[in-house]
């Protein structure tokens, strides 16, 4: 179980509709990308009323597309930036993309290292594809000043950005307030459900941030996870009452995915816990 202090306090009751999808994911974008309506920009754009929130896979788990090997640090941070290019570029006029990423050291075979700052990549890439970063926060996995005792960091990235076609709504100051409302610059990360899954607290925080803009300011109706894992999004985002359409290229995950649910309740004194279970949700369509 997590904690969120000062967390938006929504129904804890999970409403929105789930898909869940088995294959690579540009194939998975793909799909679910179409031609624009506007002949200025020809670029596939996802359906109206559509937001991306995701954590890409980290370097090692992009070895079977790599001839086995984990690629080098630059390989990996060109295809991030690809990656979040595709994504940005993808987006509807009224959508964000969030990425939620911790970096990592490579240890190459004399035992020295290579850093790769994902944030970086991501951004580039946002960028690249006429992207705009609308906010960044950092979710820390251990109390400030704690020494990390292994090679990755103890923070993770977690970056908001817009697409090339504006999505006004979501760079306006809510209530006269800047940047996203109850959202803490710092935030506590606490158990995944899977050792490289999103963190319950923060996915229900950008979730909950998203759900906050669909009314009145915006529309946004469906969460796109291209890289799902075990579905922690997912499961936010029917929270908050949003739909949520996912893709994994393993099948196991997918079968997670498909039977997490996200539980709510609040705190005495202010804040939430949030806990993921496994059953399944009564608005999953297969």
């Amino acid at each position: 179980m997590a904690h969120a202090e000062g967390a938006p306090q929504n129904s804890t009751d999970s409403s929105g509709r789930r898909v869940v999808e088995t294959q690579d994911w540009l194939a998975f974008m793909n799909a679910h990308t179409s031609a624009p309506a506007s002949s200025e920009d020809d670029r596939p754009v996802l359906p109206a009323h559509t937001c991306v929130v995701t954590s890409a896979p980290d370097v090692s788990e992009l070895s079977a597309s790599n001839g086995g090997r984990a690629p080098s640090p630059e390989a990996y941070g060109e295809w991030l930036e690809s990656m979040a290019s595709t994504v940005v570029s993808r987006l509807p006029e009224d959508g964000v993309a969030v990425f939620y990423q911790t970096d990592v050291r490579v240890v190459y075979n004399d035992d020295t290292f290579s850093y790769v700052d994902k944030s970086y990549h991501v951004i580039a890439g946002a960028r690249a594809a006429g992207g705009k970063v609308v906010w960044h926060r950092i979710a820390l996995k251990s109390a400030p000043g704690t020494p990390s005792t292994g090679m990755n960091p103890m923070y993770t990235h977690v970056v908001c950005c817009s697409g090339p076609r504006g999505a006004p709504s979501f760079h306006q100051r809510p209530n006269g307030l800047g940047g996203p409302a109850q959202m803490p610059d710092v935030l506590t990360r606490g158990p995944c459900e899977w050792k490289r899954g999103t963190d319950p607290v923060v996915a229900y925080y950008i979730c909950a941030y998203i759900a906050a803009h669909a009314a009145p300011c915006a529309t946004t109706r469906t969460i796109v996870d291209p890289f799902c894992g075990t579905g922690c999004i997912l499961a936010c985002a029917n929270l908050v009452g949003l739909d949520a359409l996912g893709n994994d290229y393993s099948p196991k995950r997918c079968k997670v995915a498909r039977t997490l649910v996200a539980t709510r309740t609040s705190r005495e004194g202010g804040g939430v816990d949030v806990t993921l279970s496994r059953e399944e949700p009564r608005n999953l369509i297969v």
